[in-house]
């Protein structure tokens, strides 16, 4: 039956994929799979007491979609050239996009591709094709090929040829049935869709999982179209574990704090004293065991009487050191995730290696981006044939993905460029500045920006003869007089003409504060033998406060300025 059918490889990873998709999912099944009961004492109750309270701790996800932005942040400087005109158009997001509803290539790769692609280590992208009513142009319209994913778990069986290429596949997916009243979606119905290569075109044929035939065509195509992409390795194969046992640690903390970090009242007793007690009854009969039970009121209106000679009874609280140490394994737990999953990520390996990846240097993290590029691009090239195929277009298509990578966040990219800056000025000639400020920029904004953009950018560091742009310094080779101002304003970045409106205004100001000063008494000022009644003292004051010999045209008075 084709429902039991399933190639050897996937029978044996079956387990562990399904592992992988609930981690990469984190939600309630990751839970209720995984969450285990302390001991035998625990009972069903306080077990499912303590599943309500669990959460995922799902920091091997928060890394997956890390390495995925390091990966797109990069999408700008895709190239995509030729195509059919539909191709075009979907992949910039126009007549319906790639997958009939807007979305751009970029982002489908990003949002449905590359998680999969990480967490499973295999996907596949099938270019399906509405059925045509007509054989022309004008019947076609927009109508166009279109893009959805089966997952490596839907991907039951699989033949290559000795040419790399798919010869037989079988697929599962789940299809809606519809109410015939409403055309509204019922319930699901399993479809096994097997598909061959035949020298008229694919054969496809569709089964239901009694195996009855309901459907079956053929493709006017010489390839099956779908595209399975592959790395050597899923990211989650060392941190899937941990991420369990961290689910583990989360549960006990959480339960701890909720049910049992509650402080108990303690009161001191003297046992001779209570066993005499509780001896004789009023009427001779045994009394009830030292040590039963007995119910005290506590609260902040409640007191309590202790004898003489005996401790106050107080409140005491277990231990938060076994909490402590919980949680600061958690933490370095955490952080061996992340450092598990990079060293996975610098010894991923394309299935699909080409010359160009070969030319790749693998060490490294960038070396597991690039790596991952290439494996995006020639999983692209095969989606642009096969649309291509289904079109009739038989031009040139171009797509090259960018070379370099990283996952460095933006302070770590500022610290590096400030160590790097302290170097600018150290190093004896121009042409070795120039090399310096360029690696400079591209820590910190190559990965934001297009490739010709940062080109550009490289160009005017050429031309510049001089690349020590510290204003401190600037304006103290300006005051020295071994720097120019028009030199100056261009090393800082200021248009042209800035020199000449600065110098006007510099007049002016000069111009307003002689007009100010020549209008004063020409008497040396605070000498009293020339003023004896003191008016000159009083007259440079005022010269002091004026607001004409004030760059910013207030009065220098105390208080209000009237």
């Amino acid at each position: 039956m084709l429902s039991t059918l399933v190639h050897p490889l996937y029978a044996e990873m079956s387990e562990q994929w399904l592992k992988w998709r609930l981690t990469l999912a984190s939600g309630e099944d990751f839970k209720e799979t995984y969450l285990k009961k302390f001991s035998l004492r625990e009972t069903e109750e306080d077990f499912q007491d303590r599943l309500e309270l669990t959460y995922v701790p799902a920091f091997a996800k928060i890394n997956l979609y890390e390495i995925r932005n390091a990966i797109f942040q990069r999408a700008i400087d895709i190239i995509r050239k030729g195509g059919s005109p539909s191709y075009v158009e979907a992949v910039a997001g126009q007549q319906g996009g790639v997958d009939l509803s807007s979305t751009t290539l970029s982002a489908f790769l990003e949002q449905d591709v590359i998680l999969e692609l990480l967490a499973m280590a295999r996907v596949g992208i099938y270019v399906d094709m509405p059925v045509l009513q007509g054989d022309t142009l004008l019947d076609k319209g927009t109508l166009h090929p279109y893009l959805y994913i089966y997952p490596t778990e839907s991907i039951k069986s699989w033949l290559y040829g000795s040419d790399q290429k798919l010869q037989k596949v079988l697929l599962f997916q789940k299809k809606y049935t519809y109410d015939e009243l409403t055309g509204l979606p019922l319930d699901y119905i399993d479809i096994y869709r097997y598909m061959e290569k035949t020298e008229q075109g694919v054969s496809v044929k569709d089964y239901n999982e009694n195996d009855e035939l309901i459907t079956q065509s053929v493709l006017q195509i010489p390839e099956i179209p779908l595209v399975i992409a592959e790395i050597s390795d899923s990211l989650f194969t060392d941190v899937a574990d941990y991420q369990i046992a961290m689910m583990q640690l989360a549960s006990s903390d959480m339960i701890y704090a909720c049910k049992s970090n509650f402080p108990f009242y303690t009161e001191q007793y003297d046992a001779r004293a209570q066993q005499m007690k509780q001896q004789i009854s009023v009427d001779g009969t045994a009394a009830a065991k030292v040590g039963s039970r007995v119910e005290i009121e506590t609260g902040t209106r409640q007191g309590r009487l202790y004898p003489l000679g005996t401790e106050r009874p107080g409140f005491i609280h277990p231990s938060p050191e076994p909490l402590r140490a919980s949680m600061e394994k958690q933490e370095h737990m955490k952080e061996e995730i992340r450092q598990l999953m990079m060293l996975s990520l610098s010894n991923i390996k394309s299935k699909m290696a080409s010359s160009e990846s070969k030319t790749i240097d693998n060490e490294g993290l960038e070396g597991g981006l690039a790596c991952l590029g290439m494996v995006l691009e020639a999983t692209e090239r095969q989606i642009a044939a096969i649309w291509n195929m289904y079109e009739g277009y038989s031009g040139e298509i171009t797509i090259t993905y960018p070379k370099t990578y990283s996952l460095k966040s933006d302070n770590e990219r500022i610290v590096e460029a400030e160590k790097k800056m302290k170097l600018l000025v150290t190093l004896p000639t121009v042409e070795a500045q120039r090399e310096l400020m360029k690696d400079i920029v591209h820590t910190l904004i190559g990965h934001k920006i297009s490739q010709t953009s940062l080109e550009t950018i490289y160009a005017k560091i050429d031309t510049l003869t001089t690349l020590n742009i510290d204003p401190t310094i600037l304006v103290k080779d300006v005051e020295a007089g071994i720097l120019d101002n028009e030199l100056c304003a261009d090393l800082r970045g200021y248009p042209k003409g800035t020199i000449e409106k600065a110098r006007q205004d510099h007049a002016d100001r000069l111009a307003r504060i002689s007009i100010a000063q020549s209008s004063m008494d020409s008497r040396p000022q605070g000498i009293k033998d020339v003023a004896p009644d003191g008016t000159a003292r009083r007259d440079e004051k005022t010269l002091s406060q004026t607001s004409t010999t004030n760059p910013d045209g207030g009065k220098k008075v105390r208080g209000k300025n009237l």
